[in-house]
């Protein structure tokens, strides 16, 4: 084993192996990584328009978007996840449907009257809050 070591200043390491990659891979990877920025873009509209039906729902019902609705969002976000792994090398497993879909990251909260109530607090806390400064 070649131990040569390159001295920079106070620091000396070992030579490195030049990384080798094979042509046909780098071409496929390129092709890949253009096919997932484009399912990208469309699951970025389709989490547009969940976000702008949660908004609605929330606003005219006055309660929390229907589970199915926050779950697809869920898993949604988790192929955005993966994609990105992907698309940055941080991953090098190719996303689906290539592989298996991803599992949701984290579970789905339960959004019911709850939440109403720990919300309303945090906005009468920064109403009393505010209060204080116009003294």
């Amino acid at each position: 084993m070649d131990t040569r070591t390159h001295d920079s200043g106070d620091v000396s390491f070992p030579e490195s192996e030049p990384v080798r990659v094979r042509r046909g891979s780098t071409g496929i990877r390129i092709l890949l990584t253009l096919l997932f920025g484009v399912i990208w873009g469309a699951l970025e509209a389709l989490l547009g328009v969940a976000v702008v039906f949660s908004i609605a729902w929330a606003l005219i019902a006055q309660q929390a978007p229907p589970e199915r609705l926050r779950a697809l969002a869920n898993s949604l976000v988790a192929y955005s996840y993966r994609i990105w792994r992907y698309l940055t090398y941080a991953d090098s497993r190719v996303p689906f449907p290539f592989s298996d879909f991803p599992e949701p990251l984290e579970p789905i909260r339960d959004l019911g009257a709850d939440s109403a109530v720990e919300v309303q607090g945090l906005l009468d806390a920064r109403d009393d809050y505010d209060e204080e400064d116009d003294d």
